[in-house]
């Protein structure tokens, strides 16, 4: 099966323009259907773009054709330009942050900052609104309650995930939790998440929070594990290095093991 090449090594499934990706983000394109072709005859239908109530982002970048990409030598920033209306914007790689006409655009909250306060604000991740939906992606939920988004590695070499995950078991009965498998750590992680992602979605919850997923079955050549590629790219995206990356229910996000999680995910409900 093809998929076992990039989950034996998963930096292999990246697009060759996951550094472009963040255009498609801005410009509320990142539909997470291809991985692979060149980013630059997407990013010209620039007024598909989303808007919120205030509309400002939008109103501001919303008409432009981008042309050109370039790479500034600065880590994380490109040059985006556009011929016809000889304009220019500076991107961040996840497509988080752009700099146009003078002003700081906070593009996945499609607010402008005006202030240091709401650098604060846009700290904050909101994956409803870069377009991540559950079922284009690989994801297990459990639990009742406010909603908790985890990033995990499923492999036995990330010890913090396993004492998160362990902590996320005795509280499933207060919240929701949305937990996303992220290969990372290599083969065995790889092996890891095929064996989740080909499992029933209740085998598959149960192995990850006890930590026994190498008792689920091998997966088949009939199992796809095409969504793992885009918890993979979304991870990236977020650009928040570490794992397991927590995100509370106000959008504030830790990474690392979360001593007290009960007592972090009350102090960040709003």
């Amino acid at each position: 099966m093809a998929g076992n090449s990039w989950l034996s090594r998963p930096s292999a499934l990246l697009p060759a323009w996951l550094s472009w990706t963040g255009i498609l983000v801005a410009i509320g394109l990142l539909g997470y259907a291809g991985l692979g072709g060149s980013a630059i005859p997407i990013v010209k239908t620039v007024a598909s773009s989303t808007a919120d109530e205030n509309g400002d982002v939008k109103s501001m970048v919303g008409g432009l054709s981008l042309d050109t990409v370039k790479r500034l030598p600065a880590k994380g920033m490109s040059v985006v330009w556009s011929d016809e209306s000889n304009q220019m914007l500076i991107l961040s790689d996840n497509g988080r942050f752009a700099v146009y006409g003078g002003k700081l655009l906070d593009v996945w909250n499609n607010k402008v900052i005006h202030s240091p306060d709401d650098v604060g604000l846009a700290s904050r991740i909101n994956l409803a609104k870069i377009g991540v939906k559950d079922e284009d992606m690989m994801i297990l939920r459990v639990g009742q309650g406010p909603l908790v988004t985890m990033f995990v590695d499923p492999g036995p070499g990330c010890r913090n995930c396993l004492t998160m995950l362990a902590a996320v078991r005795e509280l499933t009965h207060s919240y929701t939790f949305r937990l996303i498998p992220v290969p990372l750590s290599g083969r065995e992680s790889a092996d890891f998440a095929r064996r989740l992602v080909c499992s029933k979605q209740e085998e598959a919850v149960e192995a990850l929070l006890s930590g026994q997923i190498a008792s689920l079955p091998q997966p088949g050549v009939e199992c796809h594990a095409d969504k793992l590629a885009r918890n993979l790219v979304l991870f990236y995206l977020i650009g928040m290095n570490g794992m397991p990356l927590t995100i509370f229910p106000n959008g504030v996000a830790r990474v690392g093991n979360i001593v007290g999680l009960n007592r972090q995910i009350e102090g960040n409900m709003q």
